[in-house]
Order: C-alpha cells, then sequence, then structure tokens
C-alpha cells in the first residue's frame, strides 16, 4: 500500500495528496493548481527558502509539462568546488510510467 498523505504543496501552498516514492526519498505531489509534479525531500526543504515568485515560476513548470509526462525537481548531485557556483535545484520533465 501507498505512504500517503494530505499536504501544503511546496510550491503554491494549496492542500495536495502527495505519496512517498524512491523509498521515502521523494514525494509525488498532487495539487489542484499545481498538477503534478514529484520532488525529492531536500528539495522541498530548499524550497521554503526561495521567494514566492520563483515558487510560482516552477509552478507554471509544473502546469506546462508536455503530454504523458510530469515534472520533476531535485537538488543537484554534484560536489560543490570552491569558488564554483551551483544550482539550488534541477528540473526535468519525466515519463509518467516513472513514479
Amino acid at each position: 500500500m501507498a505512504d500517503r498523505t494530505e499536504e501544503e504543496c511546496a510550491l503554491f501552498g494549496a492542500e495536495a495528496e502527495k505519496v512517498y516514492v524512491d523509498h521515502r526519498n521523494a514525494k509525488y505531489v498532487i495539487c489542484p493548481t499545481c498538477t503534478e509534479y514529484r520532488i525529492t525531500c531536500r528539495a522541498e526543504t530548499k524550497m521554503t527558502q526561495l521567494p514566492e515568485a520563483y515558487r510560482t515560476s516552477i509552478s507554471r513548470q509544473a502546469q506546462s509539462a508536455p503530454g504523458g509526462t510530469y515534472l520533476h525537481v531535485r537538488v543537484p548531485s554534484v560536489a560543490h568546488e570552491a569558488g564554483v557556483a551551483t544550482k539550488a535545484l534541477e528540473f526535468e520533465y519525466i515519463t509518467r510510467d516513472q513514479k
């Protein structure tokens, strides 16, 4: 049985259904505003530190997912080098069968 919960959407703030996936390292989110997206738990934590305008733009990316795909939000897994800027989050569209 899937581990489901009702929580606030990390992007929009509305009540959303979340299903834990990937050994509880990520959540598949079904939001009435953002539609569907997947977010890692690390990315969800970082999301709280981002300005509302940035979260809104990510929500729009989720809403604009090409047919048969949804947005995956995660923290990059590259090692940080001294003096080199890194992205806080990265995004990709993945097919629906890859929950």
